[in-house]
């Protein structure tokens, strides 16, 4: 049918001057990538909100909307407000692409939906595609949840003084073993606000420069303690001498 759609243009076919014939083409040939992409990571994210729901026994799910899932997890404390808003922007950003034949119509809405997304500061990806680093930090955290009895992995005390006992007993500890309380991206560059593993008060700040052909990393000393150390690992000979002192005193 199409082949003959396409052939009839350069016909006799009598084919309605409206643009909407091309529009399809262009979909059934060369398809949105993005609309392709929310589509099926929309119906994955399902997936494993059914199984999470299935797991704490929520009955009539099949007559459940998606928003209404999602509110259901939210409310209980299985899915966390991060998570939670990253998803609903997903299923708004499917219902656009759902309904909306003209795409440029709500490239304002796509591109303001895809900008308040936000990577999780624990998940470290290489691909530099925003999008796709959502989906698969959204589809781990989902799954993780579901392998944690369905319960949010995150519902348990960063372990504070374990971390500070490796840190004083090994003399190092790799950044991401600290809390992190923040992450931005600019580009190529990614900044980060560490909670400081030995006094726990202070701010450890950490940049990445992922320029290609100048990846750098850079950490700023503890404005409490003073600890700091290389791109990657934090040393506790970097410490105010007297505080480590003070340190192995309480230990």
């Amino acid at each position: 049918m199409f082949a003959m759609l396409a052939d009839s243009r350069s016909s006799n076919f009598a084919i309605p001057e409206d643009p909407i014939h091309d529009r399809l083409m262009d979909e059934i040939f060369d398809p949105d990538p993005l609309r392709s992409h929310v589509i099926t990571l929309h119906l994955y994210i399902e997936y494993w909100l059914d199984k999470i729901l299935n797991g704490i026994a929520v009955a009539n799910i099949n007559g459940m909307s998606f928003n209404r899932k999602i509110n259901c997890l939210n409310d209980k404390g299985i899915i966390e407000n991060d998570l939670c808003k990253n998803i609903v922007a997903i299923n708004r950003l499917r219902n656009i692409y759902a309904h909306e034949l003209d795409l440029g119509k709500a490239t304002e809405k796509v591109i303001g939906l895809l900008n308040d997304m936000k990577v999780d500061p624990y998940f470290v990806s290489t691909d530099a595609d925003h999008f796709r680093s959502i989906c698969l930090q959204s589809m781990m955290l989902l799954e993780a949840t579901f392998a944690n009895g369905c319960k949010s992995p995150r519902l348990t005390d960063f372990p504070y003084e374990a971390v500070k006992k490796k840190l004083l007993e090994t003399g190092q500890l790799h950044w991401q073993e600290c809390e992190i309380l923040e992450k931005k991206e600019s580009g190529y560059i990614v900044k980060y606000k560490l909670r400081c593993p030995l006094c726990h008060e202070g701010i450890i700040e950490r940049e990445k420069d992922n320029t290609p052909g100048f990846k750098e990393s850079d950490i700023w000393p503890c404005n409490i303690c003073g600890l700091s150390g290389s791109g990657t690992t934090l040393e506790i000979k970097t410490a105010n001498s007297e505080y480590v002192d003070l340190t192995n005193e309480k230990a």
